[in-house]
């Protein structure tokens, strides 16, 4: 009896924080109607193709979310292969990527220049970048949003305050 009170009572004791939520700073986030729509958008694509993310990094900070850092969602949210920078940056020291698929892709996306046909010949069908870096940098219409992605010839699917999302052409191999 003792041992069965004091498994339930330590983690109280041990982590008052964890008892209460950390004081109400621990709660869900609903993620954005744009961010459900992708979702939809993607998933109902009967095509083969993963999708890539960018910029090239594991951990974000959106607006929605309070600024907090997270690891990236999108590989929850879709059915499909996400592919994405998964190199764990510690201070200025970069922990090595692990998927086969990012270590490929690094090397296409370090370098400067278009990425449509390499992505394209990698199996990527869709391009989801956030939309806060893009649209600093591109000013008109999708043909700018693409090229500033560094996708010319790919298709503008949806564009919100939140993400862009483009569609590469031709088939993914």
């Amino acid at each position: 009896l003792a041992l069965g009170v004091a498994a339930v009572l330590a983690p109280v004791l041990l982590l008052p924080g964890m008892a209460w939520g950390s004081a109400g700073r621990l709660h869900a986030v609903r993620y954005p109607a744009d961010w459900m729509t992708a979702r939809q958008l993607m998933d109902s694509d009967r095509q083969p193709g993963t999708v890539l993310l960018l910029p090239w990094a594991q951990y974000r900070r959106y607006p929605w979310n309070g600024g907090e850092a997270v690891f990236d969602p999108w590989s929850r949210l879709l059915a499909r292969a996400v592919i994405s920078n998964d190199a764990l940056m510690v201070g200025n020291q970069a922990i090595g990527q692990e998927s086969a698929a990012s270590i490929r892709l690094n090397r296409v996306i370090a370098r400067p220049g278009p990425l449509t046909g390499a992505l394209t010949a990698a199996g990527v069908r869709y391009v989801v970048v956030d939309a806060g870096p893009l649209l600093g940098q591109a000013h008109a219409g999708a043909g700018d949003l693409a090229a500033a992605a560094r996708l010319p010839g790919a298709r503008l699917v949806m564009a919100s305050p939140d993400l862009v999302v483009f569609l590469l052409p031709g088939r993914p191999t």
